[in-house]
């Protein structure tokens, strides 16, 4: 009994030894720096304080240059181009009324001719009825005088017929003569009755000629391929010796002093953009070349599909530095009226209808509505003061009532290590 008594002891201590010794290492080890498990800590976020500011609308629309003015002259005749005029060539300053090209104007010179002659020939005929017709009347005044003597000789004659102071013989050749007189001016008349209709044919045969000379006439002009305004030759389409027809292609002229951009702008700014409103104009390049500009009117409708409408802008190239040369692809930002005292967030940080504001390490979700999108920059309207700080990073890990540091409130890695000194130095 002593030995089984000695050895349960025996036992029991080295159980209890073992238990301790495994006692003190698991605290030894929970003790040790770095083992313990950090929470984790809210997420770092950066902000904008919001203050008032002043700041021009801007709106932004994009186009392609184009000339103001251009014009694609084609042929209104047909027949052989004789003569390029001067040096001419794409790139080549022309003037207004300059004649550019020729073409071969012999045939219609001859049509010009003929219906000239014709013409004069219709001309002469009237001339020669307007006479005829004078004389006519005077014929027939001088008839009717006889006939009046014709008709008195008559009735005297009848009367001392009736008185038997005349025989029949002389009462019947006092008939005849009147008979006869009465028929010269019924011909007579006929005759003046008829220059009336030849007169109008022969008018209208003078018109037309006259339309067919016009016509001749203007052809002849057509062979002359004039500069509708002062500009520069973009295309030419003829050579020397190529045969035309009547709309083919001769020359394209542009006016390059004012170019026109044409740019689309969202229907919600058209309140805000109209003819008058000052525009910048810039392309990407390394120079960074800008034009000032003008919208000279607008598209009185607006696209359903796209809810954007059509703003012109005017660039004068007479008072720029460096000519803005027509179908380059340029950025137009149009300039809306100013705002004055108003709080602006990057368009970043406001998330379906709202932004963060932090509140002493909480992020509080306040809603906002936005009146201007300027950029990169929301003009916001809400429950925000001056003064208040709107989160800008990490938005995606935010909800309302979310704890979050600033640069501020972040532990530096130094203080970290002093709080796990002071931890392990406490009992």
């Amino acid at each position: 009994m002593p030995r089984k008594f000695i050895i349960s002891a025996v036992l029991i201590a080295v159980v209890f030894g073992v238990a301790g010794l495994a006692a003190w290492l698991l605290i030894r080890s929970a003790q040790k720096p770095g083992l313990t498990a950090d929470p984790t800590p809210p997420p770092l976020v950066e902000t904008v304080m919001l203050s008032p500011e002043s700041m021009d609308q801007e709106f932004v629309g994009y186009g392609n240059v184009r000339p103001k003015r251009a014009a694609t002259l084609s042929a209104e005749v047909a027949d052989e181009v004789i003569e390029l005029v001067g040096d001419l060539r794409e790139g080549t300053a022309v003037r207004t009324g300059q004649v550019l090209v020729r073409i071969d104007d012999r045939r219609y010179r001859q049509l010009l001719l003929q219906a000239q002659a014709q013409a004069a020939v219709a001309q002469a005929q009237i001339d020669e009825l307007v006479v005829r017709r004078a004389n006519l009347e005077a014929l027939r005044s001088l008839v009717r005088i006889e006939v009046e003597i014709t008709a008195t000789e008559e009735r005297r004659l009848i009367d001392l017929f009736e008185d038997e102071e005349a025989n029949k013989r002389e009462l019947d050749i006092a008939r005849l003569a009147h008979r006869r007189v009465l028929r010269s001016l019924q011909e007579l008349d006929n005759e003046l009755a008829l220059l009336e209709p030849t007169t109008q044919r022969l008018q209208a045969s003078l018109r037309v000629e006259q339309a067919v000379a016009e016509l001749a006439a203007i052809s002849v002009e057509d062979c002359s391929i004039r500069a509708p305004f002062d500009g520069v030759i973009e295309t030419l389409h003829v050579e020397i010796g190529d045969k035309v027809r009547v709309g083919s292609l001769i020359v394209r002229v542009v006016d390059t002093s004012v170019v026109e951009v044409p740019i689309r702008l969202a229907a919600s700014t058209r309140p805000h953009v109209g003819p008058g409103s000052a525009c910048r104009i810039s392309v990407d390049t390394a120079d960074g070349s800008q034009w000032n500009g003008v919208v000279a009117r607008i598209s009185p409708v607006v696209d359903q599909e796209s809810r954007t409408f059509f703003a012109y802008v005017e660039v004068d190239n007479t008072r720029q530095e460096i000519p803005l040369a027509p179908g380059t692809f340029v950025r137009a930002t149009v300039r809306g009226p100013r705002l004055v005292n108003v709080l602006s967030v990057p368009r970043d940080a406001i998330v379906d209808g709202g932004v963060f504001r932090y509140e002493g390490g909480v992020a509080r979700r306040v809603a906002v509505v936005v009146s201007h999108r300027l950029h990169d920059t929301a003009v916001v309207e809400g429950d925000l003061v001056p003064g208040d700080l709107v989160i800008t990073t990490n938005l995606d890990r935010l909800a309302d009532g979310s704890a979050v540091r600033v640069e501020s409130d972040a532990p530096t890695v130094s203080s970290e290590k002093d709080e796990r000194s002071e931890e392990h130095a406490s009992p």
